[in-house]
C-alpha cells in the first residue's frame, strides 16, 4: 500500500458531494491511473421508490467530503496489495492469458485491488479495449514500462472551498486579478 496517499483511502466509505453538480452518495472505489487522475466512485443510495441509482466516477478534487459520516469504514488492504508502482509495467492475466500496460489500479470499498491491463494495437491495426482483472491475479512480465507512473500530487481531505468566490483566501502561488482599467 502507498502510506503517501493514505489521505485519498479516508474517502473510502465517507459520503461525499460533488461541489460541481451537488451529487451526492458513498464513496465506493479510488482509481488512480497512469495518466496522473484519481478518481473515486460515488454511489448514492436507493431513492423514495426504492429504485437503485446510478453512482458516478468523479475527480477527487471535485469531492467534499460530508462530515465524519461513513457509511462503511475505510478497509484494511493486505500487505501484499500491489502498489501504484505498478502503473505502466506490462502484465498479464494467467487465467485468459490477456497481456497489456497497466494502465489504472482501483482499490475497493471491499479490500479488493483491480488493475486495468490496456493491450496494444492488433494485427489489423485496431486497438482493443482494456480490460479490469483481480490485482493479484497479474503476474508482472519484464521489467520494462510503456510509460512512468505519476507523482499523484498530495491534498488535504477534506479540502473546504468558500461557497463565494469572495470569501476565497489566495495562497501564495496566487495572486488576486488587478484591474488594469479599461483597455484601448
Amino acid at each position: 500500500m502507498d502510506k503517501q496517499l493514505a489521505h485519498y483511502f479516508e474517502l473510502l466509505g465517507r459520503i461525499a458531494k460533488d461541489r460541481v453538480t451537488h451529487f451526492e452518495g458513498t464513496v465506493t472505489n479510488l482509481t488512480f491511473d497512469l495518466y496522473g487522475c484519481i478518481q473515486a466512485a460515488i454511489q448514492p443510495k436507493v431513492d423514495k421508490d426504492n429504485k437503485f441509482p446510478d453512482g458516478r466516477w468523479l475527480d477527487v478534487h471535485r469531492l467534499e467530503p460530508c462530515g465524519e459520516t461513513r457509511t462503511m469504514s475505510v478497509p484494511v488492504f493486505s500487505p501484499d496489495t500491489p502498489s501504484i508502482a505498478i502503473l505502466g509495467r506490462w502484465g498479464r492475466d494467467p487465467v485468459t492469458n490477456f497481456e497489456g500496460t497497466i494502465s489504472s489500479i482501483a482499490f475497493l470499498l471491499s479490500g479488493k485491488a483491480e488493475v486495468t491491463l490496456s493491450p496494444r494495437i492488433d494485427k489489423d491495426g485496431k486497438l482493443p479495449e482494456g480490460k479490469w482483472f483481480d490485482a493479484k491475479r497479474v503476474a508482472l512480465i519484464g521489467d520494462q514500462r510503456s510509460m512512468m507512473a505519476p507523482k499523484f500530487e498530495q491534498i488535504q481531505v477534506p479540502v473546504i472551498i468558500p461557497e463565494h468566490p469572495r470569501d476565497h483566501q489566495h495562497g501564495p502561488a496566487e495572486k488576486p486579478p488587478v484591474d488594469q482599467g479599461p483597455r484601448i
